[in-house]
């Protein structure tokens, strides 16, 4: 253990102890062997100079030290994750469309959450926890059906005489130079809007 004696040297009398790695002095108040656990690693077990933060920059472990204060930071926001409703996914990425039910000028669709709040804050109205993340429909149009209609006043095997592959590769390239695009509300992907009241008083400390 890299653990030294500290000897007053008049009296010989030992006033505490120090790591002989930094050379962190510790009076003999201090807890029984922390000297010794000064310099080692509480992440990996190895001795060496311990990182212990941004003002100590040259001390060897900053690896460990960023990787506890990952893990530190990982499980405290972990206590006040606002849960998906039962049997729901919880999708705390999604930046596009969101359905609220009932509320908002469109039928509960808004481009995205920053949208849901700004309304939210407008109206005094108070925001929920979490909203339905929305799934984009993009315009497609069915050559059967174009064809259907284009031949129902037509004799009856005109259908099956037309090229539909080809129709449906002409209506596939339109549709998608239209740039179209409807979104609906996917029941089961909640999407979170605001922190639950003890996650939003920790954050106001």
């Amino acid at each position: 253990m890299n653990e030294r004696e500290v000897v007053l040297k008049d009296s010989g009398e030992v006033v505490g102890h120090a790591c002989g790695l930094c050379g962190t002095v510790y009076s003999d108040r201090a807890p029984d062997g922390i000297a010794a656990r000064c310099c080692l690693c509480s992440v990996c077990g190895r001795e060496g100079k311990v990182w212990h933060g941004k003002d100590m920059p040259r001390r060897d472990h900053r690896a460990c030290w960023e990787r506890q204060e990952r893990e530190r930071r990982a499980a405290e926001d972990a206590k006040f994750r606002v849960p998906p409703p039962e049997g729901m996914a919880l999708d705390e990425t999604w930046t596009r469309f969101v359905s609220w039910a009932d509320h908002g000028p469109q039928d509960g669709y808004f481009p995205n959450v920053g949208d849901l709040l700004a309304w939210c804050e407008e109206e005094g109205v108070e925001p929920p926890l979490w909203v339905h993340r929305c799934a984009p429909r993009h315009l497609a149009v069915d050559a059967d059906s174009v064809i259907e209609s284009a031949c129902d006043e037509m004799h009856e095997d005109a259908a099956g005489d037309c090229d539909r592959t080809g129709l449906q590769e002409l209506l596939d390239a339109w549709c998608e130079a239209q740039e179209v695009t409807s979104w609906d509300a996917e029941p089961g992907v909640a999407v979170p809007v605001r922190r639950p009241e003890s996650e939003a008083g920790r954050a106001a400390e």
